[in-house]
């Protein structure tokens, strides 16, 4: 676990910060998909916050998989299928832990959607690492 914190923390000093920016615009349309399937779930349809959570994650997923895949990392010779798993791990790692800090955020008294908000936010740099050392690693 030290080794793939010290990795993820390396990525960031290893002249990445223009693909971190790209992983950004990327993932900002994923968190914009995220949020906008997230907050009619939990208000209008009532659904528990952590099953919302859940359903906007994979909508926000598939959005960020096809734009990482062609643009944030340019990863596009190798295996959709191979790509595709290993993003789905990391992003199921993510998800656990946004979902850890969205229960704490809505237990401590943060409005659900906000707290969805800030709880993506956290998790980004953690996805955008292990997405870098080993989603979308050049292979």
């Amino acid at each position: 676990m030290a080794r793939t914190l010290n990795g993820v923390i390396g990525t960031f000093r290893s002249g990445a910060p223009a693909q971190f920016i790209r992983f950004c615009v990327v993932g900002g349309i994923g968190y914009i998909t995220n949020l906008v399937t997230f907050a009619p779930l939990v208000r209008y349809a009532h659904m528990p916050y952590l099953l919302a959570a859940c359903i906007a994650y994979a909508c926000g997923w598939v959005v960020a998989l096809i734009g990482h895949r062609h643009w944030t990392f340019g990863e596009r010779e190798a295996s959709v299928v191979g790509q595709g798993s290993r993003y789905f791990a990391v992003s199921a790692l993510v998800l656990v832990a946004d979902l850890i800090v969205l229960r704490i955020l809505v237990v401590a008294g943060v409005e659900t959607v906000l707290a969805q908000a800030i709880a993506l936010a956290i998790v980004t740099p953690l996805s955008f690492g292990l997405n870098r050392l080993w989603a979308f690693s050049a292979r």
